[in-house]
């Protein structure tokens, strides 16, 4: 199965206010490029660059130390976008909920702006690098939204589908597996009545054995005497289900099952209780 491949931008930079400048210009130039309006690109710069500038201001270095660049990833999802900015200073406390400082303060204001700017954000301060976590929303098109839609709709009529034929390959795994324990339950039976000749206990012993495998209740099993018209019970797994003989042509018996499968000259089936009938 083909992976789909999202849009993602990574973009690295010296440590220096003005070399985030071009960098940060494509980043919204990439943005711009997958639908975002002016404004979203807008709000993203800024948020961005404060991110950038944050960085830079933590930077403390001795006398000949180089500093590490700084990186910005931008991935791009179907309802939302993610901005990484991974820095290699020594970095600063992250506010939970900062508040806009008051107009003497020399800073502070970028944590509360970015905040402002996104829908989420956090800051993985670490031992060598850090990482500013900038997640906003994506608001889709009126056409994307519906389209997504249609996608939803047919995926979950996939999954039912799915469903109903994993449901279907069970109740046939299940038949199989009743139709096998039944032919082995009559082979083996038969192999015995070559043996015994005792057609009686064969059918007690057989049918008694089917019971669990069809999931029946019990048996009721009756043959005609040998004029061909007294159906007579020949044996029962239940004394409640010893039947009275039965005059199979009478006008009173010939909606019995017996008696249609006899004129029809055809066995039929019907899946209901013994206990019933």
């Amino acid at each position: 199965m083909r992976r789909e491949v999202l849009p993602s931008f990574f973009v690295q930079f010296e440590c220096d206010v003005d070399a985030s400048i071009t960098p940060i210009a494509r980043v919204m130039a990439f943005l711009e490029n997958y639908g975002f309006d002016q404004t979203e690109c807008g709000a993203w710069g800024v948020a961005i660059q404060e991110g950038v500038n944050n960085a830079i201001l933590h930077c403390e270095l001795d006398e000949n130390e180089t500093p590490h660049p700084i990186a910005i990833e931008v991935m791009v999802r179907p309802d939302y976008v993610e901005v990484l900015v991974h820095d290699h200073t020594q970095g600063f406390s992250w506010p939970i909920s900062p508040s806009l400082p008051s107009e003497s303060s020399e800073d502070g204001r970028g944590v509360y702006i970015i905040q402002q700017l996104v829908d989420d954000s956090d800051y993985l301060r670490g031992t060598h690098s850090n990482r500013l976590i900038l997640r906003k929303n994506r608001t889709l098109p009126s056409e994307l939204k519906e389209e997504e839609k249609k996608w939803r709709d047919r995926l979950k009529t996939i999954e039912s589908q799915l469903d109903e034929t994993d449901k279907a390959l069970n109740s046939t795994q299940e038949e199989l597996f009743s139709c096998y324990e039944s032919l082995s339950a009559i082979f083996q039976f038969g192999t015995e009545l070559g043996k015994q000749g005792d057609i009686k206990s064969f059918a007690d012993r057989l049918l008694k054995q089917l019971i669990p495998i069809m999931g029946a209740n019990g048996y009721l099993f009756r043959t005609c005497d040998e004029n061909g018209s007294i159906i007579r019970t020949y044996s029962h797994s239940s004394d409640s289900l010893d039947q009275s003989p039965l005059n199979w042509n009478a006008d009173n018996a010939k909606h019995f099952l017996e008696s249609k499968s006899i004129v029809i000259r055809k066995d039929i089936l019907r899946d209901t209780d013994l206990e019933k009938l």
